[in-house]
Formats: structure tokens, sequence, C-alpha cells
């Protein structure tokens, strides 16, 4: 088997959100972060490794999809919790907890072999397949 890579810098991507904060202090000791992040990012290539190559390197905007990094939801809940006494080892005592939820990532849907005769089995996706990365959504 033989192969031969070309690399270029011929790739882009394109990342497009939003960001939603809200903070409210409870008296004096008690602290409520909230933020919700709406997402998108797309792009053609996610890395320069051979194995995450386009599928037909003579047209790369074929591959345009969902990024690997795409997370289009991300919900995180904080809170701080401020010492309310007033002795010496206790003053500027915090403590806090977080929660965070996401959405899923997409993926890869690969054939597991030679499909279009260049003899590099790790980018190729089954015929037909119309999308490098599929959100989890589409699916359920």
């Amino acid at each position: 088997m033989v192969q031969n890579n070309q690399y270029s810098s011929q790739a882009y991507a394109l990342y497009e959100g939003a960001i939603v904060e809200v903070k409210k202090r409870f008296r004096q000791h008690f602290t409520l972060f909230g933020n919700y992040t709406f997402s998108k990012g797309y792009d053609t290539s996610t890395d320069y490794n051979s194995d995450y190559g386009p599928q037909d390197p003579t047209n790369i905007n074929l591959d345009r999809s969902l990024s690997e990094f795409d997370q289009r939801s991300k919900v995180v809940i904080a809170g701080v919790l401020d010492s309310p006494w007033k002795r010496k080892y206790f003053v500027g005592l915090s403590a806090g907890s977080h929660l965070s939820a996401h959405s899923g990532h997409p993926f890869n849907l690969l054939a597991g072999g030679e499909v279009n005769g260049d003899n590099h089995t790790t980018n190729e996706r089954p015929i037909g397949a119309p999308a490098r990365h599929w959100p989890w959504s589409r699916l359920h």
C-alpha cells in the first residue's frame, strides 16, 4: 500500500455563538451565577493529520460540516457561599460548587475500509454519506 500525503493551509473554520449570563447576590454571603451558551462551529478540516484529511482532496468544500468542537448548547450554574463568621480563622473563607451540562458532540461516520481507491482507509465515509460530522440530535 502506498500513501502520498500533501498538506496545505486551505481549510477554514467558522464559529458563531451567543452567551447569556446572570449573576445574583443573595444577602451578604451567597452568590448564584448562571450562563447559557448557544453556538455552532463549522470547518472543512479537523487537523493536519492525514487521518482527518478530506475524503476528496481536490474539493475540500465537500467536507464543510460541523466541527469536532461544535457543541450547540451549554449551561453552567454555580454558587458561592462566603463565611458569615468573623473569627480569625474563618474570615475570607468561601465554598463553592458548580453544575455543568451540554449537548453532545458531532461524530464522523466512517466506512471502515477502502471506498474511493486512494489507499487511505482512515478518512473514508460510506457511499452516499452527505457530511463529515453528524449531530447527535439528527440520530434520535
